[in-house]
């Protein structure tokens, strides 16, 4: 029965605590002023709660991103031995790709995107401030080193999660670091992430001592450098919703969707939707309609007005003022995108069989038939 108990513990899947976000966060929006960032200041101050918020929520218990293993980012472990990446990816806890911090803040940066795009501000920096939180998971030590929370003092994670929260305050960035504009350009996160988790992890080898002083230099180190990549990110979302042709899709936008390795089309049938090649004279109906909700995630409606449900074998019908099977459309650059629903609370994602069919798979971004090419 111990046993048993043990595993149906709840386990923390955070990094920094709630305070913690919230002062970096705040550190962060204060630098935008103190910098005198116009833009960046017109963008935030308007909507600065909802940021804030978004900034801790992914921590709560029952939010749909929170989980055991999943808030991190681990390039080496505790004795500094380095972790493979899978096309450019480390990977979380549990040795997967997905969810890791990093996947959790492409999910979140597209969807806020997709709502700002739309005319929903407020909920796209509330987005927006998700997506901070975990680019600042990724810079503390012990989520870039896999150390697992155990609620005990001698646990070198929760002893220095503890005293971190009593000291962040006191350490900000005086100025932000320009460099870090090229690091977050172009359409992926690799750089940004990679860099921040790999400069983190440095300290993870000294905090395993539950030396306060080690704790300490970490935070006075690594507190600034999470300040700086917010306002990074920030920056490059304010850059992303002033162009037309960043990654983000429209509410009601009539598309083709299809495989990148396959090139296979999603097509409606009779009972579900299956993959079919193009039908260049429009016999088949292959456009789908996408329906944008306030988390900035897509309902995919079929061309008869059912939609497609989260199991992908058959159709829904929707009354009302209902909404169809959320899907997270995640930007990797050039409309392409992947695919997850929130059936399985955006853990697994669409993709294409070797023999044309679809299912729902773990996350292997080496794997173009888990690419979905969104054509008008």
């Amino acid at each position: 029965m111990k046993n048993i108990l043990a595993l149906l513990r709840p386990e923390r899947a955070h990094a920094w605590a709630k305070q913690t976000h919230l002062d970096i966060t705040e550190n962060a929006l204060a630098l935008i002023e103190s910098e005198k960032k116009q833009k960046l200041i017109a963008l935030t101050k308007p909507y600065k709660d909802k940021i804030l918020k978004g900034s801790t929520d992914p921590d709560r218990e029952g939010d749909i991103d929170k989980g055991p293993g999943t808030h991190y980012y681990s390039s080496a472990s505790p004795k500094g031995k380095a972790f493979g990446k899978t096309e450019g990816y480390y990977p979380n806890r549990l040795g997967n790709v997905a969810k890791s911090a990093r996947t959790m803040l492409e999910d979140n940066y597209t969807c806020a995107v997709n709502l700002y795009k739309n005319g929903r501000e407020a909920e796209g920096l509330y987005y927006l401030g998700r997506a901070i939180h975990f680019l600042e998971d990724m810079s503390n030590p012990a989520h870039t080193a896999s150390m697992k929370f155990e609620d005990k003092a001698t646990n070198p994670h929760k002893a220095f999660e503890k005293h971190a929260v009593n000291i962040a305050k006191r350490y900000t960035a005086q100025q932000f670091d320009k460099r870090l504009i090229k690091t977050f350009s172009g359409d992926s996160f690799e750089n940004a992430a990679n860099k921040l988790s790999e400069t983190a992890n440095k300290f993870a080898p000294s905090i395993t001592g539950l030396d306060p002083k080690a704790f300490e230099e970490a935070v006075k180190n690594m507190v600034p450098v999470a300040v700086q990549n917010v306002v990074a990110l920030i920056n490059r979302f304010c850059d992303d919703c002033a162009k037309d042709n960043a990654n983000y899709l429209i509410d009601g936008m009539s598309c083709h969707i299809r495989c990148e390795g396959t090139g296979l089309i999603l097509t409606q049938e009779t009972k579900g939707v299956i993959l079919d090649k193009l039908d260049p004279k429009r016999e088949k109906p292959q456009k789908m309609t996408l329906i944008l909700a306030d988390s900035g995630t897509f309902a995919i409606r079929v061309p008869d007005g059912q939609f497609l449900s989260g199991n992908l074998k058959n159709l829904d019908t929707v009354l009302g003022e209902a909404q169809g099977e959320q899907f997270r459309f995640t930007a990797l650059g050039k409309n392409r995108f992947r695919i997850s629903p929130e059936v399985t609370r955006y853990e697994k994602v669409l993709a294409c069989t070797k023999s044309g069919g679809l299912v729902l798979t773990e996350l292997d971004p080496k794997d173009k038939n888990q690419v979905w090419i969104i054509n008008k």
